[in-house]
């Protein structure tokens, strides 16, 4: 549960991020530029900042899914453990109440 909070952080710090890369790239867009060079700049850093964004989103949600399929792993190597520990506590709770109505009888 702790990494799926971590990944939507991650999520959540990463589309910061690109909002104010994208806010810088706005900003100087609407600038008059004379020369192509700056036009082409500008468009090349709203480019990076596409394919940064696309690039870190994949690879949060790839670790996220290896997240959920370790979890999945986890939670089915751990039935069988808590099936074991609850039939111990129904049998001790069983035997208890024998015993007591054992006790109550007077045997």
């Amino acid at each position: 549960m702790k990494d799926a909070e971590k990944w939507t952080q991650f999520r959540s710090i990463l589309q910061k991020q690109v909002d104010v890369a994208r806010t810088f790239q706005t900003n100087y867009s609407h600038l008059d530029y004379e020369d192509e060079a700056d036009n082409k700049a500008l468009d090349d850093l709203k480019n990076t900042i596409d394919s940064f964004a696309e690039k870190v989103n994949k690879r949060i949600t790839h670790l996220d899914e290896a997240s959920q399929s370790l979890i999945q792993i986890v939670s089915i190597l751990m039935i069988p453990t808590y099936h074991i520990n609850l039939l111990y506590v129904i049998q001790r709770n069983h035997l208890r109440e024998r015993l007591s109505a054992n006790m109550v009888i007077g045997i």
